[in-house]
């Protein structure tokens, strides 16, 4: 058990009973320095590789989104064996696409070097 020293004053006064805040002490250096600045010039005009990167991985997204939507539409009309066919070509294309872009990032990234 920890012994507490109060003063006399304190005591007679009832004060010694209020917690006392402690404020822990940020040095300012670690208040001042953040490695993961997003400023609005970053966000509205970026790099052209990642201005690249956004508009591949829209078009991408938007492509996935269309064939799904397709195959679906033509799975619930009736028409399975082109919606299969549609899911067999994203089922074996999709890890290649996906495979091929990581490596396109990686050896185009510039703080690797580019190619």
């Amino acid at each position: 058990m920890k012994t507490q020293v109060i003063d006399f004053r304190e005591f007679v006064s009832g004060e010694y009973r209020q917690q006392k805040k402690i404020i822990n002490s940020i040095p300012l250096f670690t208040l001042a320095y953040n490695p993961f600045v997003v400023s609005p010039s970053s966000i509205f005009s970026p790099p052209p590789m990642i201005t690249k990167a956004y508009l591949l991985m829209i078009s991408v997204g938007t492509l996935l989104i269309g064939m799904a939507t397709i195959e679906k539409y033509l799975g619930t009309n009736g028409f399975t064996k082109i919606a299969s066919s549609i899911f067999n070509t994203i089922q074996t294309l999709m890890p290649l696409i996906l495979i091929g872009a990581i490596i396109y990032f990686v050896f185009a990234n510039p703080l690797l070097g580019g190619l």
